[in-house]
């Protein structure tokens, strides 16, 4: 008697449990990728070189074998597509500019790939919060309009395996920690503009960035003092500088900056004299050295030449 009524029971209990996995099927199946989306996700293979992505069945679906996650909570039946997971895939071609069509993207991981070229510029109008593509084969500036963004945590030392990078752009973002010593490989700097939340002193890293034209650290969360090795970048046009916290520092030498244009040291806690190796600066013309400790100016330093001060 006990035994029939445990098969009994069991066999409804399996009842429940299909008619449960057929209700969520059933569901999957009635809201489905948005239209645009599935052209958009053609496109984005398309331009990877992912050839096995199976469009007969819909990404969304549980079983389509799409490496991706989306978001079905919108009203109507459709889904959009929140996360694309591509890492270790070998993947030949570029970072995919269509990613932009897939309107609430937030997280893709394309990294240990052979993807090439640049990141898309027109990537910086998606929604993106996490993006990984280290260990691929990318070159080029990072597109400037990366700034003012929500990016957080450290900057990561294998951002110094882009030895072909020129310009990095990282203003207005939320970055933490210090700045990896792993950047010194990145010798083809020409313009290097980072405001966030970095903590300790200025490294002492910029000796190898001899063609670095434009320099801009201005409130970016670093103690003092300037270091040294600024005075190696003899290319500069622009010095900017601003807002340290902390550390007493001697005004940097500068007088081989025969390019400099402008300058400003503003808030850094320098004392002593303004030197007068400034007026030899020939196309100097805009400086500000305010609220900093500095005592009188050198009477060989002259203005004449300068437009601001």
């Amino acid at each position: 008697m006990l035994g029939s009524m445990f098969r009994s029971g069991m066999v409804v209990f399996i009842i429940m449990l299909m008619w449960r996995e057929l209700a969520v099927e059933v569901e999957a199946q009635a809201r489905k990728l948005a239209a645009d989306e599935v052209k958009a996700l053609h496109e984005i293979a398309r331009e990877l070189g992912k050839r096995d992505w199976d469009f007969t069945k819909d990404p969304c679906s549980t079983h389509s074998g799409f490496t991706l996650i989306c978001n079905c909570s919108f009203p109507g039946d459709v889904c959009h597509v929140d996360s694309i997971f591509l890492k270790g895939q070998d993947l030949p071609s570029v970072l995919p500019p269509s990613l932009v069509k897939l309107p609430y993207i937030r997280q893709v991981d394309f990294s240990r790939n052979y993807l090439s070229g640049t990141i898309p510029p027109a990537w910086t109008s998606t929604k993106l919060e996490v993006l990984s593509a280290s260990i691929n084969r990318l070159s080029g500036p990072i597109p400037k309009s990366l700034e003012s963004n929500m990016f957080f945590g450290p900057i990561p030392p294998r951002l110094g395996n882009l030895v072909n990078l020129e310009k990095l752009v990282l203003n207005a973002n939320s970055l933490t920690g210090e700045l990896p010593q792993a950047l010194t490989q990145l010798t083809k700097l020409t313009e290097l503009i980072g405001s966030n939340n970095f903590i300790g002193r200025i490294p002492n890293i910029y000796g190898n960035w001899t063609q670095l034209q434009k320099l801009q650290i201005s409130a970016s969360g670093f103690e003092g003092p300037i270091p040294p090795s600024i005075s190696s970048l003899t290319n500069l046009t622009e010095l900017r500088i601003s807002d340290l916290n902390g550390g007493v520092s001697q005004f940097p030498f500068l007088r081989n900056m025969k390019d400099l244009e402008r300058l400003m040291l503003r808030s850094c806690n320098i004392y002593g004299e303004v030197p007068a190796f400034l007026s030899d600066l020939p196309k100097l013309r805009i400086i500000d050295l305010s609220f900093n400790r500095l005592v009188g100016i050198s009477r060989r330093f002259t203005s004449t030449h300068l437009e601001k001060m």
